[in-house]
């Protein structure tokens, strides 16, 4: 059994948690336990959900040498702090574990890096790339021959076409569609419910329907 940190405690890592759950009740013999949250919010500390509870900062991650990690903190306001939020931890990439949900569709031909979560009905297509430290949200669809990079955030029921891009450190929110082809610049924030038929430049928020810059 590999124990499990979960580093944050609010709502994806609550997830995170429920889809370790998930995949302990289907296993004769339990792969994952949950020993505990690290979170730097001081107002957390002792606090628990189902029993797992808030142990640490993320500045404790180096007295748990024996532990897999998890990140869960990525939202529309802290997505592009993930990298760094990560690197303070001081955990070795190949010490986060990456979790996939049973009830989602993963093609054999895909690859997931280090550190990922993949959500409950989530479709990974044929040859779809995903990087280290993704978190993709329930329902969402990358389809066959494209890359979601390392450190980003796909909220629930996004549609990624074949062949797109969404390089590092973006934020899809829920409901958004991308054309197929299409670049999504690193670092940009796509708004809930755009429709994206253009590349988008690094750094950029869009949002609509066309997706337009949005200021």
């Amino acid at each position: 059994m590999k124990k499990v940190v979960i580093l944050g405690f609010a709502g994806n890592c609550f997830d995170i948690f429920d889809i370790i759950e998930d995949i302990n009740d289907l296993r004769k013999v339990k792969p994952y336990k949950v020993i505990g949250f690290l979170d730097d919010n001081n107002d957390t500390r002792g606090k628990k959900y189902n029993g797992a509870e808030v142990i640490g900062s993320l500045g404790d991650a180096a007295l748990y040498k024996d532990a897999f990690f998890i990140n869960g903190i990525g939202s529309p306001t802290s997505f592009l702090k993930k990298h760094d939020i990560i690197q303070k931890t001081g955990i070795p990439l190949a010490q986060f574990l990456s979790i996939i949900h049973p009830s989602a569709s993963v093609s054999p031909s895909a690859s997931i890096g280090n550190g990922s979560v993949i959500m409950q009905h989530v479709f990974v297509g044929a040859k779809a790339r995903i990087g280290d430290h993704v978190i993709i949200l329930p329902g969402s669809q990358l389809h066959h021959d494209s890359l979601i990079d390392d450190y980003c955030c796909v909220a629930s029921n996004v549609n990624v076409s074949g062949y797109s891009t969404v390089n590092k450190n973006c934020y899809l929110g829920a409901g958004a569609l991308i054309k197929n082809g299409v670049c999504i610049g690193p670092k940009s924030l796509i708004g809930m419910g755009s429709v994206v038929i253009n590349d988008v430049k690094p750094r950029t928020t869009v949002a609509g329907n066309p997706a337009r810059l949005f200021t």
